[in-house]
């Protein structure tokens, strides 16, 4: 099953149509908290003008941003962490709509702000929910453009593995804390190590978000 998602941030209106008309995608789920902007020059994707343009163009539009926008996100796992996200009663229910649209045939897209996802919660906090639950996530950057979950998830190793690597932080996963030669282990270990490095890195990063 798949899911794609996309950004508007610098797209002008007639390339985000193209790009998801290009793309297939038969279903636009908007999860901006904020769906309004204060640039008259990006006001066409204020949520009544884009949600016309997008039916115009036969795709069904749903606003999902009271069940998975940045704002609700954060609010509900205020004091929780990272691992309740899936757990969380209402960004799960959220989550179940977007699974059960695959599962109907539709060609979702989640929409939200930011042109690169690794610095979006659509890439970080619902890719990897989605992941866990069974969905390959491609991010539409371009119209031959793609970015993976697991692009993602390299983005993010590469990103925090020499953070952790020199001990700036302490890291929850006992496995890692107990090798006394980081640079000297076999291939099995090396592999288990990267997961929980991106696991790490993913909390991390929604910590980021979260700020």
């Amino acid at each position: 099953m798949k899911c794609y998602t996309i950004g508007i941030s610098n797209r002008k209106l007639e390339d985000f149509l193209n790009l998801i008309k290009l793309y297939g995608i038969d279903c636009i789920m908007d999860i901006r908290s904020n769906p309004y902007s204060l640039d008259e020059e990006d006001s066409v994707y204020d949520k009544e003008i884009i949600e016309k343009y997008i039916k115009q163009c036969g795709i069904n539009y749903i606003y999902m941003g009271k069940e998975l926008g940045h704002e609700r996100i954060k609010a509900e796992l205020k004091d929780g962490d990272f691992n309740d996200i899936i757990e969380n009663n209402v960004i799960n229910k959220g989550l179940h709509k977007i699974v059960e649209g695959i599962k109907r045939g539709h060609r979702i897209a989640i929409m939200c702000i930011e042109k690169n996802p690794v610095h979006c919660s659509r890439g970080i906090i619902l890719g990897y929910a989605l992941k866990n639950m069974g969905i390959d996530l491609e991010h539409i950057i371009s119209d031959i453009k793609l970015k993976t979950q697991e692009r993602i998830e390299e983005e993010i190793f590469l990103t925090y593995e020499p953070i952790f690597k020199k001990g700036f932080i302490n890291l929850t996963a006992q496995d890692i804390v107990e090798y006394d030669d980081y640079d000297n282990i076999n291939a099995k270990d090396i592999k288990n190590i990267k997961m929980m490095v991106i696991q790490e890195g993913y909390k991390r990063k929604f910590q980021e978000l979260k700020s």
